[in-house]
């Protein structure tokens, strides 16, 4: 009975509480600049897990120098958007389908304050995505890539694309694994049911500039890949393990030295 009641004030109460802290959000963005409404931004991200009864736990941190970062995560239900935002250090931004940016109201929020939407059937859009990720880069900006593209139906990884790790090569900022853990048990894809609990967000350590880019793009997509696992990995119950990777100990990736040019 709990789960369904949950569930009915999730979809009731946080609806309303989504609508209204969202229409102040568009209208801080449209009168303020980014740094001076980004605060309340995280605010609301925050406020609205705390009406759905989401706490979330952060583990682990990125130094301030660190940022800006291209932020590199799992995908496993709706409120993935909402708990990155809320909860990753400095402004972020995300990279999100470009059918989420008709969608009324929401669409029209993550418009305005910027983030970037992608088609993933186009080569050409692609670039143009990537394009504009790189450009809220130079603005001081991290940026959120779901390399999987998708939400899991089972709490597994699904295979990573290849282009955001072609992009973390040439983005000129540092590359941080993210990893949600617990968020499968509040909600999950093909289900409608939000129950209360705790997500953990863990921030494993950075790669480097220098480090990614002496990588080719599938060999980074491997180290970051075991980063992921390895965040998601250490206590996760079956359903959350991440598998695919019978021999994924082993396949650390190519190792290399920077030259005296890179960065």
């Amino acid at each position: 009975m709990i789960p369904i009641l949950s569930t009915l004030w999730c979809w009731s109460v946080g609806l309303l509480v989504f609508g209204a802290l969202a229409a102040a959000v568009l209208l801080a963005a449209l009168t303020l600049p980014m740094r001076v409404y980004d605060p309340f931004l995280k605010w609301a991200c925050r406020a609205l897990l705390s009406v759905c009864f989401v706490r979330v736990r952060v583990v682990g941190s990125v130094q301030s120098g660190t940022l800006p970062c291209l932020f590199l995560g799992n995908h496993v239900n709706i409120l993935d958007p909402i708990v990155y935002g809320g909860y990753l250090p400095g402004i972020v931004r995300g990279v999100e389908l470009a059918s989420h940016f008709r969608w009324p109201l929401y669409g029209w929020v993550i418009r305005r304050i910027g983030n970037v939407p992608i088609v993933q059937r186009y080569h050409r859009g692609f670039r143009k995505s990537y394009g504009l990720a790189q450009e809220r880069l130079r603005q001081g900006v991290s940026v959120v890539v779901l390399p999987e593209g998708h939400r899991t139906r089972d709490g597994r990884l699904l295979p990573f694309a290849r282009a955001p790790f072609a992009f973390a090569r040439e983005a000129g900022v540092p590359v941080v694994p993210v990893a949600l853990f617990g968020a499968y048990r509040v909600s999950r894809k093909g289900s409608l049911r939000i129950q209360p609990g705790t997500v953990e967000l863990r921030i494993g350590s950075p790669i480097s500039v220098s480090e990614a880019r002496c990588l080719d793009a599938d060999a980074l997509r491997t180290r970051v890949r075991l980063a992921i696992e390895a965040l998601l990995g250490e206590s996760a119950t079956p359903a959350e393990s991440p598998g695919g990777h019978a021999n994924a100990g082993s396949a650390r990736g190519r190792v290399c030295r920077p030259s005296i040019h890179g960065q």
